[in-house]
């Protein structure tokens, strides 16, 4: 939604885009960023997901929006579920219950109130739980190489969620909370009872005669209760309760989608209950804040998960927060900012970081940097050390910051505001509805200043160089490239200005398009193969998303050559069978054709000695005389060796690959995976470019190894490929 397009929910000035929620946070933390172009933001009786890049939508829509959004609703609350525990029937004889359960009992009954005393209305419960917690699962945990959602619900319900068609529904796929009470169950009574808590104040219960060997309603709801949810890059699902924090290894070809048995069992309730979690990046150590203001330091010693430190933050505040960096762990305790070193255990700093209680506090993937949030309505910027980083244009004040999320590739950041209600009713019925509750507020904003690009192509260096694969998952850059070229006024989108010099005008994804592909050209040499064209395949995906028919054609035209040349070069040294020969000389003529035709580009499409030397070996083995001569002289033209599969008519492969026609101008699809014509109702398809290639089952070939043929990336941007079936 455009900033400027609502008066209910006022922006901040620097954000890229924002957005009126009609609902509020219940928890801190209720925004994050999946590795897969979504967002999701947590309220009390929704999830609402936003999606970056939907492509699915083009089987419907000539031009669909860059943003989705979609809300997932709280279900009603089954009559089998097995959380919460039912209170027990209350003992007439003895009037005292056990500590805790009187807290219990009131938050876990449901009875319908038929009374019409308020006292018992206000206990009445709905139909329907609250969202307290939402996490993504890494690439893969979900169809077509997507993620996963886990949510975590007011009743300790932990529903799992995976996407439908177009990304528009969510089904709840598990309730992976079931799995975890039969394991509680099993366990439950090889635990002792905690000592009594010095700092609780609470009426002492009255004295038994005898040891009881079972545990009591309120310890029983301790073990099931599950406050906190982390999940790992290598899919480890750490649920922490009151009592038991349990880490399971995440199994999508299982039934039940978890290990029978938990990887890990820990019992942290000794240390307070559980306030916050996160897996480190190597996802080897897992730390969690508590309400005691303690800081568990969990990782694998001797094969186990073991506590192997405890952290205390200053004043032992509750740990509202806790993110790790590459070598510290950053814990948000009051107002104050506090920092552990990992590898030697010691406290490295603490600062008073907000004049309000801090939020959420989140560590950048590439950098030991981190950005903390408060009820002051400010965000900021710090070194590990402590020294504050200036960015002017995140809020200073406002509305107060309940959820903050940085994206994957550290380049936006994403925060949910929680806005009060309206302090002026309606002027004419005093009680306007629409105002009169708690609300919230989406924005996004840029992690560095936009007017020096200098720290994106940086930035976008570091992603390249430390994560290859990151290039599949760059969908946090092709937002912050939507949301900036959204800014900008429509004269700024004429073609004739992008060649004038006020850089002012240009949006930022033009300077940044022209470095990649210059740092690309700086790294090509006419007397050595091609490099891989991962700089322009970046370039590509921001094209094809935000103006596709502008992209230079030579940038397409070189990342085939790549492709071509290696199954070229590869085909040479093996015998292929008869099926794929065809895929061999189709390389074969497309790199023949783009250095025949190649003018104007910034990259030479000379063929090198090697390359000549196979396309030679080629023609010698699967082609003609014909082939061999045009290749020597550099003249004539290519045969078609392909027909369309409409009227049978033959189709000639030129140099522009996306656009393939026969003779009768049919549109043909070609593949990128072997360059031949889409012929297979069953197919691959880019959810960035929308490039297609032939399903070719688990089949290895010269230009396809032997891996995993259920995860296809596009060759032509490098984006993830999802499997249809027309």
């Amino acid at each position: 939604m455009d900033a400027n397009s609502t008066s209910v929910f006022t922006p901040t000035p620097g954000a890229l885009a924002s957005e009126h929620l009609g609902a509020a946070p219940v928890l801190p933390g209720n925004v994050l960023w999946s590795n897969d172009g979504k967002i999701v933001c947590v309220a009390h009786d929704s999830l609402l997901i936003v999606t970056f890049v939907n492509k699915e939508l083009t089987r419907y829509l000539l031009e669909p929006p860059f943003v989705s959004r979609t809300h997932i609703a709280m279900s009603k609350r089954p009559e089998n579920m097995q959380y919460p525990l039912p209170p027990p029937k209350i003992d007439e004889s003895n009037e005292a219950e056990e500590p805790g359960a009187v807290t219990y009992r009131i938050l876990n009954s449901f009875d319908p109130v038929t009374s019409a005393n308020a006292r018992e209305l206000s206990l009445a419960k709905p139909d329907c739980d609250c969202y307290l917690q939402a996490v993504w699962g890494p690439r893969g945990t979900a169809p077509n190489a997507t993620c996963a959602l886990v949510a975590l619900t007011t009743s300790n319900r932990i529903l799992l969620f995976f996407p439908t068609a177009l990304n528009l529904t969510w089904e709840l796929t598990a309730v992976l909370s079931d799995t975890l009470a039969k394991y509680i169950d099993l366990v439950i009574d090889t635990y002792d009872s905690l000592p009594a808590d010095p700092y609780m104040m609470i009426p002492l219960a009255r004295a038994s005669k005898r040891q009881k060997k079972e545990k009591s309603y309120a310890e029983k709801c301790d073990f099931m209760a599950t406050i906190s949810i982390a999940w790992s890059s290598s899919s480890l699902l750490a649920f922490c309760g009151k009592r038991l924090t349990t880490i399971w290894q995440f199994d999508q070809d299982s039934q039940t989608f978890l290990k029978p048995e938990p990887v890990a069992a820990i019992d942290t309730g000794v240390y307070g209950w559980p306030s916050s979690s996160v897996w480190s990046k190597d996802s080897s150590l897992l730390f969690i804040g508590t309400s005691s203001g303690n800081v568990l330091h969990i990782g694998l010693e001797r094969g186990k998960f073991v506590i192997k430190q405890v952290w205390s933050t200053p004043g032992h505040q509750s740990v509202a927060s806790v993110t790790a960096t590459s070598s510290s762990v950053v814990a948000a305790s009051g107002h104050t900012i506090t920092t552990f070193s990992i590898s030697t255990g010691a406290k490295v700093s603490s600062w008073t970081a907000h004049t309000g209680s801090i939020t959420c506090v989140v560590a950048k993937q590439f950098e030991d940097a981190i950005f903390t949030s408060s009820i002051d309505g400010s965000i900021k910027s710090w070194e590990v050390s402590g020294q504050e980083v200036s960015i002017k244009h995140l809020p200073s004040k406002g509305y107060p910051v309940y959820g903050l999320s940085i994206s994957p590739n550290d380049f936006q950041l994403s925060c949910a505001h929680l806005i009060p209600p309206a302090a002026r009713p309606c002027r004419t019925t005093q009680a306007d509805t629409t105002y009169t509750r708690v609300s919230g507020g989406l924005e996004h904003f840029a992690t560095a200043p936009l007017s020096d690009t200098t720290w994106l192509t940086e930035t976008l260096s570091k992603v390249l160089n430390q994560k290859s694969d990151r290039i599949s998952s760059l969908y946090d850059l092709l937002a912050l490239c939507y949301h900036d070229a959204q800014t900008r006024s429509s004269k700024d989108f004429d073609p004739q200005l992008f060649n004038e010099d006020n850089q002012d005008a240009k949006p930022i994804y033009l300077p940044l398009v022209d470095e990649l592909c210059k740092e690309y050209a700086s790294m090509t040499d006419s007397n050595t193969t091609w490099k891989p064209p991962k700089q322009l395949q970046v370039a590509y995906q921001i094209w094809s998303c935000l103006r596709p028919k502008s992209c230079p054609t030579w940038i397409v035209k070189a990342i085939l050559c790549y492709w071509a040349e290696k199954g070229v070069l590869a085909a040479s040294k093996v015998n292929v069978s008869l099926s794929v020969q065809t895929s061999a000389l189709l390389m074969t003529d497309y790199l023949w054709i783009t250095y025949h035709e190649a003018s104007g580009a910034h990259v030479p499409f000379t063929l090198r000695p090697a390359t000549k030397a196979a396309m030679q070996t080629i023609y010698s083995k699967y082609g003609n005389k014909a082939d061999k001569a045009r290749l020597e002289s550099n003249q004539g033209s290519l045969p078609p060796r392909e027909f369309c599969n409409l009227c049978s008519a033959p189709v000639v492969l030129t140099s522009d690959f996306l656009t393939a026609t026969c003779t009768n101008n049919h549109e043909l699809e070609r593949s990128f995976m072997n360059f031949k014509l889409v012929t297979s109702n069953e197919v691959w398809k880019c959810l960035t470019c929308e490039a297609f290639a032939d399903d070719e089952g688990s089949a290895s070939t010269f230009y396809m190894s032997k891996e995993d043929k259920n995860i296809i990336h596009c060759r032509l941007c490098g984006s993830y490929c999802q499997q249809l079936t027309y």
